[in-house]
């Protein structure tokens, strides 16, 4: 288990403000977040909100909004527990297909935003074939002294999902403690859900997927070296590659928003997939990458890392007849995106 304190990011000083002076998700998500010496956070007593929280999307904060206001109100320090791996990434070691909507960093960035001071990530493999009793026995009451536990209507834990949240409330209660259930978060007649996000985002549809999270869906990654062909075309446009294990949304142009660590946010037009038009040249892309021109951004972002949001879906991604068109075609979607006064 690494046990993070989320309340000062890596590089920050003693008041907790970055030295750098980077702020907003990519700063963060930069500098990120140091492990702890165990002893430091685990002997204090602790509301821990458990789950994979895949995307941190609403149902989720809703959970970690109960067990901050429980911490607040009952002097305990607000945490939570939760697996290194993302959910997808569990699911494709286990044959299945990677499907993650967000990376480690991305989700402590994120709990802190919600106001969780701690963090515990777990491998997978150290807990796999524990049973309930051990996981709330050996991890929530004696390595994180933990006091109250808060999960999900759906939570299950232990060996093979064995438990359920109503055994989670039986322990808890068994060791001294207690756990809270918090209801699903319903939009549009179902129930807010990582599963319904990726397939929005499967389908293109960006806008809908961040009602369910709440804000848009974000890559963060660092800006890669390119072929610079759309400087040669007179649009530059900075190159970001997908995690591995990461989601990569349907294959088309999308409004974006994109965050420069330590710079500013900027709109701008993001193509994911494969650049048809220009594939076929000598250094074509083997894999989908995400290509963004930031509107009204002059300078050099490589080796930068950049939060890129996704607004809405603009259109497919198309193989134009020449790379004179494409150029054309970007500038007709940076219009949609940012008309001229």
């Amino acid at each position: 288990m690494k046990l993070y304190d989320l309340r000062k990011s890596a590089g920050a000083d003693s008041s907790g403000v970055g030295v750098s002076g980077m702020s907003g998700f990519s700063g963060l998500y930069e500098r990120d977040f140091e492990p702890a010496e165990p002893d430091e956070l685990a002997l204090l007593p602790k509301a821990v909100a458990l789950g994979g929280f895949d995307g941190v999307h609403l149902g989720h904060r809703a959970l970690l909004q109960s067990c901050v206001r429980y911490a607040a109100e009952n002097r305990l320090l607000p945490a939570v527990w939760t697996f290194e791996e993302a959910p997808g990434a569990i699911f494709a070691s286990h044959g299945g297909k990677a499907v993650c909507l967000s990376d480690a960093p991305s989700r402590r960035v994120m709990f802190a935003e919600e106001g969780i001071a701690a963090a515990a990530f777990e491998a997978f493999s150290d807990v796999r074939n524990i049973s309930p009793e051990a996981f709330v026995r050996d991890i929530l009451i004696g390595t994180l002294n933990t006091k109250a536990a808060f999960c999900g209507f759906n939570f299950t834990f232990g060996a093979g999902g064995k438990g359920k949240a109503g055994d989670l409330v039986r322990l808890m209660k068994l060791y001294g403690g207690n756990a809270v259930v918090v209801p699903p978060v319903e939009l549009d007649g179902a129930a807010v859900s990582s599963t319904r996000i990726r397939e929005l985002l499967a389908a293109g549809d960006a806008a809908a997927a961040a009602r369910l999270l709440g804000e848009p869906w974000r890559l963060t990654a660092k800006v890669t070296h390119g072929r610079q062909l759309g400087r040669q075309l007179g649009i530059p446009t900075i190159n970001q590659h997908f995690p591995e294990d990461m989601l990569i949304p349907r294959f088309g142009v999308y409004e974006t928003l994109c965050e420069i660590a330590g710079g500013g946010t900027y709109s701008a037009v993001t193509n994911v997939g494969m650049r048809p038009t220009v594939s076929h040249l000598p250094g074509g892309e083997s894999e989908a990458i995400a290509e963004s021109y930031l509107i009204g951004y002059q300078g050099d972002l490589y080796g930068k890392t950049v939060s890129t949001s996704f607004i809405r879906f603009l259109r497919p991604e198309t193989r134009f007849p020449s790379p004179e068109q494409l150029a054309e075609a970007i500038k007709n979607d940076i219009a949609k995106v940012k008309p001229e006064p």
